[in-house]
């Protein structure tokens, strides 16, 4: 009898240290980061992965971007978090880390992932000219159209610089010839975009804009759409 409740109290015990090792297991933490390219001014999204999963398990997530506090969108505490990013955040690093309150004290309670913003797209100057004459106009831009061609994806943008006799729309003279040169060319007048600023010169820049990149810096200029004009 004495042996028989002798075995029972070890079965007991071992059973009870059995279950304790189960419930003292520590969980595989991973943190997956975005899937595809993050870029400037876009949004990153990490995941947190907890293996076996641990119900009661809290969530704290920081981020960091390059050398500041990176903008949780929305997630924080929830197994996945959308992180916001600026043009300016173009070529740092997101670092995502996820700290897991709840588990055992002598278990590892964190991970973390990193991903690498894209670095700007920006356009290129491909000509730059003065108060030419037309057919001197026309000539460059040929020039600019063949450069277009040669990128089908790009778009053009055509900074336009007035002095104080012109005006900011079509009647301007020289973006009328601009937009008949397009049409005489048979170019697709969708691709192009206008920007015009008073600068008290008159002059063009013309500028080939790759796609996911924004026109050049155009602070206080009057847009004009090629769209707006088919």
């Amino acid at each position: 009898m004495r042996v028989v409740f002798f075995l029972l109290v070890f079965a007991f015990a071992f059973s009870a240290q059995s279950f304790g090792q189960v419930d003292a297991e520590c969980p595989e933490i991973k943190v997956l980061g975005p899937s595809r390219i993050v870029m400037p001014g876009g949004k990153a999204v990490f995941v947190v992965s907890v293996t076996p999963v641990k119900h009661d398990a809290v969530l704290q997530w920081t981020v960091q971007i390059g050398d500041r506090e990176g903008s949780i969108e929305s997630g924080q505490g929830t197994a996945k978090v959308v992180v916001s990013t600026t043009r300016k955040d173009a070529g740092e690093e997101i670092k995502a880390r996820v700290v897991i309150t709840g588990l055992p004290s002598d278990c590892s309670n964190f991970a973390s992932d990193s991903v690498v913003i894209d670095s700007l797209i920006e356009g290129q100057p491909v000509d730059e000219f003065g108060d030419i004459d037309s057919d001197d106009m026309r000539a460059r831009l040929d020039s600019f159209f063949v450069e277009l061609q040669n990128n089908p994806k790009h778009s053009g943008f055509v900074q336009v610089y007035i002095d104080d006799e012109e005006g900011f729309d079509l009647g301007n003279k020289r973006i009328k010839l601009f937009v008949e040169h397009v049409r005489f060319r048979n170019m697709d007048i969708t691709r192009f975009q206008f920007g015009v600023s008073r600068l008290g010169i008159r002059s063009m820049k013309l500028w080939s804009v790759p796609p996911g990149a924004e026109n050049p810096n155009c602070d206080g200029c009057v847009l004009i759409n090629g769209k707006d004009l088919k």
